[in-house]
């Protein structure tokens, strides 16, 4: 995809900020290294890029069985470098909930060594 190697970096950015579904990618060891709106990330709209970036889903969420479930669906993903997806409850501030659909899959390229993961739509 000869296309894809002639755009700037500041074009693919702009890009993955602007699709409307919140894109994130993680390591190998589960951790973020990219989230196109943190604002959408979390339930109440509360945190910065500081707050996930570098960390994994064990140290970001307060529920610990919300943070072991989307750790073990990427432990999944890297060990069969099969996609997977599922939708996930998101509670709210006022006691309700939303609803996400969170869509993970190895890297689109083959390999196993960077897995993607989004993107995830939340109401």
């Amino acid at each position: 995809m000869q296309w894809i190697d002639a755009l700037s970096y500041e074009e693919v950015m702009t890009f993955l900020r602007s699709t409307p579904a919140n894109l994130f990618f993680k390591d190998m060891e589960c951790r973020y290294l990219f989230i196109s709106d943190v604002r959408t990330f979390f339930p109440y709209g509360e945190g910065q890029e500081e707050d996930v970036l570098g960390k994994t889903d064990l140290e970001i969420w307060s529920s610990e069985e919300q943070a072991r479930f989307y750790y073990e669906q990427d432990q999944k993903v890297l060990a069969t470098g099969k996609g997977t997806g599922y939708i996930t409850e998101v509670p709210r501030k006022d006691g309700t909930a939303s609803w996400g659909l969170l869509v993970i899959s190895p890297n689109g390229c083959g390999w196993k060594s960077r897995p993607r993961t989004g993107p995830s739509t939340m109401n």
